[in-house]
This record gives C-alpha cells, sequence and structure tokens, in this order.
C-alpha cells in the first residue's frame, strides 16, 4: 500500500528536525568500488571508505578487494604485480592469494629456499565483491552481505535489446546525502526547472506494487524502499522537449518509480504511459565528505530509429545534466545541515530512517586488522 506524501503545490506544515541524523553514517550495503572495464590484469590503487585499498582480478578473472600496504613491512600492493593468480608485493615478493592469505615468502638469496612455515599474521583484510552490470561491487559492514543485489538485467542478460548510457561524477559531501537526493522532489521544481502543475510523491510499504528489480529479495531482508513520484508538466525541456512534442514523445504525465536499497536503487521513468528508461545508480563512498555517484541508464531499443534517438537525447542526456546541478550543490552544502525541515522533505526523512536501520546493522566484523578499520564517521553509531 502507498503512503501520499504532500504535494508540491500544497502548503506545508514543518517536521521537527533531528540532530541526531546520521549523514556521515555509512549503512551495510553493496556499493560501487569501480567499473569493472578499468581493472584489467594490473592491480588498481582504490580509496574507499576512507581506506587505502587495492584491487586486482585472480587467475580465473574474479575481482579481489584487498588492503593496500602489505602486511609485511607496508608496501603499496598497487605498486605490484599478479603473479600466479596471487598479488605479490613489490618489496619482498611475497605473495598473498584471493582470500588474502599470504602464500609465498621467498628465499634469501638463490641458496636460502622459500619459508615455508608463513607466519600466521600473514594475511591482508579482504572485501566481499561482485561483478555485475559493468561494475565491481563490494559490500561493506559485516562479514557476509546480508541482502542480495538488485536486479538489472538490461545491462547484463537482455544488454543486446537496449542502449546503455553510463557516467559517474564525484561531489565533495557524504553518501547519504547523494543517496537521499532522489526523494526531494521540490528540487525539481526550484533546481531543474521542471515546468510542473504538480508533483507527489507517494512512498510505498509493499514491493509486490512493482515486483521487478529483485525486490522481493530486497524486502525479505528488510532492505527494499519503495517511492513513485507522479507529475502532471506542462511542458519538458525546452527546445528539445519541443522536438520531441512534435515526434510525439512530449512529456505530460510523469510517473518515477523507484525501488531502493541502503547504497542506491533502480529509477523507472515512465511517460504518459510508456516505460521509457530504467537506471541503475548507486555511489561509491570514497571518504566521509567525497563520494563518486554513478548512474547506468538503460533504453529498450525499437523499430523506431528516431524515436530512441530522441528520448536517448531528451531522457538521458538532459537528465545527466541535471545530475551535474545536483553535483553542484552537493559539492557545497554543509553535510550535516538542516535545523528544520518541512512536509516536503517527507520523503528524505523517510529514507535516512531507512537508511539509519542499515547503520546500525554495520558491525565491522570483517574489519579485523588496525591498519583497515574505518574513519570514525564511518564507524558504527
Amino acid at each position: 500500500m502507498s503512503k501520499p506524501v504532500a504535494p508540491v503545490q500544497e502548503q506545508a506544515a514543518e517536521p521537527k528536525a533531528k540532530s541526531s541524523e546520521p549523514t556521515a553514517k555509512l549503512a551495510a550495503s553493496w556499493y560501487i568500488a569501480l567499473r569493472a572495464s578499468t581493472l584489467g590484469k594490473k592491480p588498481v590503487e582504490l580509496k574507499l571508505f576512507g581506506q587505502p585499498l587495492v584491487a586486482w582480478r585472480d587467475q580465473a578473472g574474479r575481482p579481489v578487494i584487498m588492503e593496500r600496504h602489505c602486511a609485511h613491512l607496508g608496501a603499496s600492493l598497487a605498486d605490484g604485480k599478479v603473479v600466479d593468480g596471487c598479488i605479490q608485493c613489490p618489496f619482498h615478493q611475497f605473495r598473498y592469494d584471493n582470500t588474502g592469505k599470504c602464500v609465498h615468502i621467498p628465499g634469501n638469496g638463490t641458496s636460502v629456499p622459500p619459508l615455508l612455515q608463513i607466519p600466521a599474521a600473514a594475511q591482508q583484510t579482504t572485501y566481499v565483491t561482485a561483478e555485475r552490470y559493468g561494475y565491481i561491487w563490494i559490500w561493506y559492514g559485516s562479514r557476509a552481505p546480508m541482502f542480495p543485489l538488485p536486479e538489472f538485467p538490461y545491462a547484463e542478460s537482455e544488454k543486446s535489446s537496449y542502449r546503455l548510457l553510463t557516467f559517474a561524477r564525484t561531489a565533495k559531501t557524504t553518501a547519504l546525502r547523494v543517496l537521499e537526493n532522489v526523494f526531494d522532489p521540490q528540487h525539481a521544481v526550484s533546481l531543474h526547472s521542471m515546468p510542473a502543475v504538480s508533483i507527489v510523491l507517494n512512498v510505498h510499504d509493499d514491493w509486490r506494487e512493482w515486483p521487478e528489480h529483485g525486490a522481493e529479495a530486497l524486502a525479505q531482508a528488510d532492505a527494499w524502499f519503495g517511492a513513485s513520484y507522479d507529475a502532471h508538466i506542462d511542458s519538458y525541456l525546452g527546445s528539445v522537449g519541443a522536438l520531441a512534442s512534435k515526434l510525439g514523445l512530449d512529456a505530460r504525465e510523469m510517473r518515477v518509480r523507484l525501488s531502493y536499497f541502503p547504497g542506491g536503487g533502480v529509477i523507472t521513468m515512465i511517460i504518459n504511459g510508456e516505460i521509457i528508461f530504467r537506471m541503475l545508480t548507486s555511489i561509491t563512498p570514497i571518504d566521509v565528505h567525497e563520494t563518486e555517484w554513478h548512474t547506468t541508464f538503460a533504453f529498450k531499443k525499437t523499430a523506431k530509429i528516431w524515436s530512441d534517438a530522441v528520448n536517448f537525447v531528451v531522457f538521458g542526456l538532459q537528465t545527466k545534466a541535471t545530475f551535474l546541478q545536483d553535483i553542484a550543490i552537493f559539492s557545497t552544502l554543509k553535510a550535516d545541515g538542516g535545523r528544520f525541515f518541512t512536509r516536503y522533505d517527507e520523503g528524505v526523512l523517510k529514507f535516512r530512517a531507512f537508511y539509519t536501520k542499515w547503520v546500525h546493522k554495520t558491525t565491522l566484523d570483517h574489519l579485523n586488522r588496525r591498519s583497515a578499520e574505518p574513519a570514525s564517521a564511518f564507524a558504527r553509531s
């Protein structure tokens, strides 16, 4: 059952602000570590969760992410290389397998054999990873993932039937401030100049209202947050919108479905009753106040080539332009700002409550080495 949140045009009451909102805390979730295409045969230096990490591929091509500095004397493994399916330190050529265990310590000179009794402390902290939809994902918050990734077949099994548009931008703000932005309908008018007659945000309790994108599995883990926009607009995107109108693509009735997990979600754009695109969105939490925002648009190919092209430009590239406006705001706002809220902020506040549950589920048990402990703002509250 959906619960309507105040339409934009109504006068709003003002909920009380909560000073304890965890805008600088990180929820247990899947996050994007990097694009899969950027990780080849050589190790790649990363910074995630405020920590120096390294990514590499094992002998089977599976992605591995571990703490960057060698447990021996601290050399950067990002400067090493992959040998026999293990990452080799550039300093003393110690090798670590895909579980982080040191499996080879060379001898001292040609007459001294490799060390057979490897110290138990010769271990690198590793993270759970998954490679899907063109990204390498990393699990943060516990030893094992507590819920699956959403389903986005348009960038995987159904990829040949879709045209994809992927981009990313970095903002100087916290993970939550980027994630919650989509649940703020008012800024679509005030910042992006959407010519809306009305916008209503509904928060949905029942995943069965749209069971696609793996919503059931997420809901079973209490990791699903659903919402939708219903908007009536006069026109769309100025002169480009006029071209769309001539081709029968004018946007008058718009619905946006939001199927989210703590670290991102799938957005479905519906114009005049027709699905225009789906979008996978997530983030890379680089540091407390540095977050990379990723999006992959999927436009279904049809026999109408010109129509497909206009959809791609109007609803893809123009939406990308609005994201750049958001990034500019993110990079200068006060991350923990918000001494008061209005009724228009109900969507943001409800998502914050959902997100906070997953902040509290963060145990960080998998970060059992002092060198890999997260920055204090990313720690459990």
